[in-house]
């Protein structure tokens, strides 16, 4: 039963890798780069505001850092299955427009390997894009105007293999290697007659591939009838291997030229990244958690001249309770009740404005299965960009749902 388990949820992803690119995202920001780079966690996180990097992995996997893996229960096998809808409105000083996109977020698995050694198998997007943005440009020596239309779609997966290691009581130290591989879909439309005709299009396809390690410690403070988890995370820079396929249409779909295999000319970047984090909780009771993550977009510079990148810098905040722990016989004071929030100084600068984001998130943790699972549940508000400069704001709204489902696999039966 339990190899035919592991060997559904292997087929399920490679399903979900095909798929969990699409439709993640609608943000116009995404047009750079390697696209909107994904909150790593489960629901209990974004519940908590996105912080994680001092959290244990108990009852839900915690992949924001990887050396919390081995405070995996060693009688549980856990299995994780999460996926998300948002609803973001655009807005400028003249127009306003709305999307809704959604799809799979991850999947997972985490068990207790070895006494000190614990581990996860699994994937998720890692970065996404998606945008659909149009200019107006005036004809050189004279008064028409022609219109570019940019659309994009697509992204980067992660297939991850997490280890967890416990030094000592209170030190453990933690790795995910990880394979990133996507596409990203760009086309460009060009119209010199106005409305929906299209007179040229370019669409370039770009394969994205790499691989990629970030390392993680957490560090656990002996205080009486509470804890006290130290974490730090880091991540190597890394520029990702990618080329490009070009087609060139004519107005009727006619190809006029087409070639595979070109040099990709787009900046597939992941910048150095270095976090850290504190978690205060009293056990089946209350947890508080922050993080400051630092990504040092500063050292890579991008083709595009109108692109200004800086060193973004991540503040999260959470904090979640339970009245009486998941294992209480009242239905309500079994639950884990979540708040957060976090501001994202952004690495763009476009046109000399800043791009930065901040949202406020709350949420359940919902015991079920005779409360040895947990269903998550978070909402999200936030903001994204600004109106000044010609520039545009997103608001957007987030329901994340996350399964994370425990079975007791490597319990020793006893027989009289």
């Amino acid at each position: 039963m339990k190899l035919r388990l592991i060997i559904i949820l292997f087929i399920n992803i490679q399903f979900i890798n095909v798929s969990l690119s699409q439709n993640l995202t609608s943000s116009p920001y995404s047009v750079f780069g390697v696209g909107e780079i994904r909150t790593k966690g489960s629901s209990r996180n974004f519940a908590m505001g996105g912080a994680g990097i001092a959290l244990k992995s108990e009852t839900v996997l915690n992949s924001s850092n990887p050396a919390s893996y081995n405070e995996i229960d060693s009688l549980f096998f856990i299995y994780e299955l999460g996926f998300f809808t948002e609803y973001s409105k655009f807005s400028t000083k003249t127009d306003n427009q709305s999307s809704i996109s959604g799809n799979l977020s991850n999947i997972a698995i985490g068990f207790r390997a070895k006494n000190r050694w614990g581990i996860s198998v699994g994937l998720a997007p890692f970065s996404t894009v998606g945008y659909n943005i149009k200019t107006y440009n005036d004809m050189v020596n004279d008064n028409s105007i022609y219109t570019n239309t940019y659309v994009g779609d697509g992204g980067i997966n992660q297939v991850y293999f997490g280890n967890s290691f416990k030094l000592t009581d209170h030190i453990s130290l933690g790795v995910n290697l990880s394979y990133l591989f996507g596409s990203f879909e760009e086309d460009e439309e060009i119209s010199f007659s106005g409305g929906d005709y299209v007179d040229y299009r370019i669409s370039d396809q770009n394969y994205v591939k790499g691989f990629y390690i970030d390392y993680g410690l957490q560090f656990r403070i002996p205080v009486k009838n509470y804890k006290i988890n130290l974490g730090a995370i880091y991540g190597h820079k890394r520029n990702l291997n990618s080329y490009m396929d070009r087609t060139i249409y004519e107005d009727d779909e006619y190809i006029l030229y087409t070639e595979e295999d070109l040099e990709s000319q787009e900046d597939y970047v992941i910048p150095r990244k270095v976090g850290i984090g504190i978690a205060f909780s009293k056990e089946n009771k209350f947890t508080m958690a922050f993080d400051y993550i630092l990504n040092q977009w500063s050292e890579i510079e991008f083709s595009n001249l109108e692109l200004n990148t800086k060193d973004s810098h991540k503040f999260a905040l959470g904090f979640e309770f339970s009245p009486e722990g998941r294992f209480s016989n009242n239905t309500l004071k079994s639950w884990y009740y979540r708040l957060g929030a976090y501001y994202n100084s952004s690495y763009l600068e476009v046109n000399s404005y800043d791009i930065n984001s901040m949202a406020i998130t709350a949420g359940f943790g919902i015991p079920i299965n005779r409360n040895l699972s947990m269903l998550n549940i978070a909402f999200e508000y936030g903001k994204n960009g600004t109106i000044s400069g010609n520039l545009i704001e997103e608001n957007f709204y987030t329901l994340s749902l996350n399964m994370s489902l425990q079975d007791l696999w490597f319990m020793k039966r006893k027989f009289d």
